[in-house]
């Protein structure tokens, strides 16, 4: 009888493995890896959470346990999965996430290393809500250290030398009618080579390029200008040259190769990746400041802007 029952055992292994590989390639495929990197138009998510449905509009980067999004009229949607395939989607309506068509791209190599950098871009910056955060976390400081300022830009790091447009300064406070002084030091001499007041939050130094000199080192602080206490010092170093045109305009090459067919704010957000890659997250910053203006209504490109640079700041 043991022998009976253990010659079934064996008999059913096979099998039980299959049956496993089989619920385990179905769970793979219901719970792919997928990446949006194209929106046009109204697109949802849904997924299910102690069995009740959820809906959120749809935002680049990770999909995560979605099992179907939708497309209203006029919308489409761009997907990359795991393996770098492409999914496109421009019709309306309901599409189940395990039932999705991908493609193989064009210029495959070219393609996998733009998605690296695209999809790692995401894996830093994941929360959707980095602005607000940031806001809250900097007001909850700032009350406990009696209405401090927070500089936000330019941060620590270099600033783009000959860059075209004046040189903009950011900070944060709570208080929405005080007046501020932003003053800018040589770092060697420790002479102020700047100082200017304003209402807002923010100002242009239009003349940087006769006050900011290609590779020195300066520092910057803000205070009420009523008020003896500044904000924290943030110090930054000029670059050697003007190369900030160049830089971003040898990063839309490499973004507008043949076969990528993932549009313009894919493209961008690619640019943003790479300058923080390596380690020019002003240059990073500024060129999002660039898109947000040029670019006003979509409202999911500043989204991507504020992600990198409230992240930053809430790592100073």
């Amino acid at each position: 009888m043991r022998k009976m029952q253990k010659t079934i055992t064996l008999k059913s292994l096979p099998c039980l493995l299959v049956t496993a590989m089989l619920t385990l390639t179905g769970i793979c495929a219901r719970t792919q890896a997928l990446t949006v990197t194209g929106i046009e138009g109204d697109v949802y998510v849904r997924y299910v959470k102690n069995g009740k449905e959820h809906y959120n509009k749809m935002v680049y980067g990770p999909v995560a346990n979605a099992d179907k999004v939708i497309l209203k009229d006029g919308s489409k949607l761009r997907l990359v999965n795991d393996k770098n395939m492409i999914c496109n989607l421009d019709k309306p309506g309901d599409y189940r996430v395990a039932e999705l068509p991908f493609t193989t791209p064009e210029n495959t190599p070219l393609f996998a290393n733009f998605i690296k950098y695209f999809k790692s871009f995401f894996g830093t910056h994941d929360n959707p809500e980095s602005k607000a955060n940031y806001k809250n976390t900097i007001f909850a400081i700032s009350r406990g250290k009696e209405g401090s300022i927070s500089p936000d830009f330019p941060m620590a790091g270099i600033l783009p030398y000959g860059r075209l447009g004046g040189m903009p300064f950011y900070w944060t406070h709570e208080c929405e009618k005080c007046s501020y002084t932003v003053r800018v030091y040589d770092m060697e001499t420790k002479k102020e080579v700047f100082g200017m007041t304003t209402d807002k939050h923010s100002l242009d130094m239009k003349t940087s390029d006769n006050i900011l000199r290609p590779g020195k080192k300066y520092y910057w602080e803000v205070s009420e200008t009523d008020k003896e206490t500044a904000s924290a010092k943030v110090y930054f170093q000029m670059s050697n040259g003007a190369d900030f045109e160049e830089k971003i305009s040898v990063l839309k090459r490499e973004a507008d190769f043949e076969g990528n067919s993932l549009g313009e704010t894919a493209r961008n957000i690619y640019i943003l990746s790479q300058l923080e890659e390596e380690g020019l997250i002003n240059y990073a910053v500024l060129y999002g400041l660039y898109l947000r203006s040029a670019y006003p209504s979509e409202d999911i490109l500043g989204n991507v802007v504020d992600r990198l640079w409230y992240d930053h700041l809430m790592k100073q």
